[in-house]
């Protein structure tokens, strides 16, 4: 049964000739001579017998591989070049067969691929039995280089917009906050600003992902480094692209789960599941924010405190240095490396600050008088 397609190579064919028809379906791996005549009948009009096609095929040395093939030198010399490239890394033996067949015009079976891959590509063919993509290294030469921002969701369907700030080389987060917006991008550049204020300077660059939160740090960020005559200057100082390109914040989110946001998760859950809560309810709203997030603010900086103060395990296979993220931060030449900040003028930063950010309000200005008349001697709660 023919396929229900023109193969992509043939469907234009520039004017081939017959034999150059014949020769480029042949190499597609449609070897039978009944199927070749086939797609030249229906897609090219051309009325062509099985014994001619044999011919043509005879005359350009081309035979479905039986019997004779070509050496495992000529094959496994190849092999490597495949593996390395930006498509024959991810491909089973199967595909890697065609791959050989038609780049290379080689007369090979699969199933000698397959023993030639699990002797060159081991780890190769475990991942895939694994259904496991080889991540790409994560490199960079010391800490701000590069600051990795975005913003954490998993909280948003209850109210809390979380948002955070990591160093590409040190792994030390640079801010992890809290607020009852994330439409704002005045309120997330303040957090931006403190930390620059803090640390007296920028990352040479700052990525994040394709959100309009990011866009005022953005602006910022490029007229903190415009007049800088470095090769990631001015609008190369920020970088924005898909979230899985925004790989250190984004596998740090998974470790957040793990490590006190998936409670604050199922907390919230339960809450509306019992019906103590309800979705869409602006009162409800302002009740969940006002009980909760001050103390979850306060547990984001305990989980940042404590992320930056403990010990990251060196992984030599994968380059990962190891170490305290503060340590490696603040005292990069113990690690053979320096710091990649440029300094900027704490008048020019409180200046922004003053004109390009707000401070996030937590809750509505009525909502604690509301509370105090319900119930005269109540606390602000300390604890979940």
């Amino acid at each position: 049964m023919l396929p229900l397609y023109t193969p992509a190579v043939i469907r234009d064919d520039n004017g081939m000739g017959q034999d150059e028809l014949v020769k480029n379906y042949f190499l597609q791996d449609y070897t039978n001579a009944d199927k070749i005549v086939g797609f030249l009948a229906l897609s090219h009009g051309m009325k062509v017998s099985i014994r001619t096609v044999k011919r043509i095929l005879r005359g350009y040395n081309l035979r479905r591989a039986r019997g004779e093939e070509s050496t495992i030198e000529t094959v496994v010399h190849v092999m490597p070049q495949e593996l390395e490239n930006s498509c024959g890394s991810f491909l089973g033996y199967r595909q890697l067969t065609q791959r050989l067949r038609r780049k290379y015009n080689l007369k090979v079976k699969r199933d000698n691929v397959m023993k030639y891959l699990r002797i060159i590509d081991r780890e190769g063919v475990e991942r895939r039995k694994r259904r496991r993509l080889k991540r790409r290294r994560y490199t960079t030469p010391g800490p701000n280089f590069i600051w990795h921002i975005d913003g954490w969701d998993k909280l948003a369907p209850f109210g809390f917009y979380v948002h955070g700030a990591i160093d590409g080389y040190s792994r030390r987060i640079l801010w992890l906050e809290v607020n009852s917006t994330n439409k704002n991008s005045k309120v997330v550049a303040f957090h931006y600003l403190e930390t620059v204020e803090q640390l007296g300077g920028v990352a040479r660059r700052v990525r994040s992902d394709n959100g309009t939160e990011n866009t005022v740090i953005a602006t910022l960020q490029q007229f903190f480094r415009w007049h800088d005559n470095d090769n990631f200057s001015a609008r190369k100082s920020f970088i924005q692209g898909k979230s899985s390109a925004n790989q250190r914040i984004e596998s740090w989110w998974s470790k957040l789960r793990d490590g006190g946001g998936g409670w604050w998760i199922n907390l919230f859950k339960d809450l509306r599941e019992s019906g103590i809560y309800k979705d869409g309810d602006p009162l409800m709203d302002e009740c969940l924010r006002f009980c909760f997030l001050p103390v979850l603010r306060r547990e984001l900086h305990l989980v940042s405190e404590l992320w930056n103060t403990h010990n990251i395990q060196s992984q030599k296979r994968h380059d990962v240095e190891g170490g305290k993220p503060d340590v490696m931060y603040f005292m990069p030449e113990a690690y053979n490396t320096r710091s990649y900040m440029r300094t900027v003028a704490i008048d020019d930063v409180r200046v922004c600050k003053r004109l390009y950010t707000e401070k996030c309000i937590d809750f509505h200005g009525d909502m604690e008088e509301l509370v105090r008349l319900l119930k005269p001697d109540y606390l602000l709660p300390t604890n979940a």
